[in-house]
């Protein structure tokens, strides 16, 4: 296979870049070192740039199920969800927030 562009990683960003490069005519040839996909949580949400790139494609509706732009999550709000993974003798919380 012959490529003009090498992207390393096919995440959310990596196979985004591959998608746009393509529509507009270069051959991206992304690389991903896991062969399968992976069965435990890598992201807890979609931030930066590409959210932007999926908002004008017109893509982020559909994803996210709901209409309207992304919202995203209070700072605070994301400490607390993700403190019990990465801090020893805190309780996971549970129930919806």
């Amino acid at each position: 296979m012959t490529a003009d562009v090498t992207i390393v990683g096919g995440g959310p960003n990596g196979l985004l870049l591959a998608c746009e490069l393509r529509l507009a005519g270069v051959r991206p040839l992304p690389l991903e070192r896991l062969h399968a996909r992976s069965e435990a949580p890598r992201a807890n949400g979609l931030v930066g740039r590409v959210v932007q790139a999926l908002e004008l494609r017109g893509l982020s509706e559909p994803l996210a199920g709901r209409p309207g732009p992304a919202q995203p999550l209070p700072f605070y709000l994301l400490i607390l969800v993700s403190a019990p993974a990465f801090t020893p003798g805190v309780k996971a919380i549970s129930g919806v927030l």
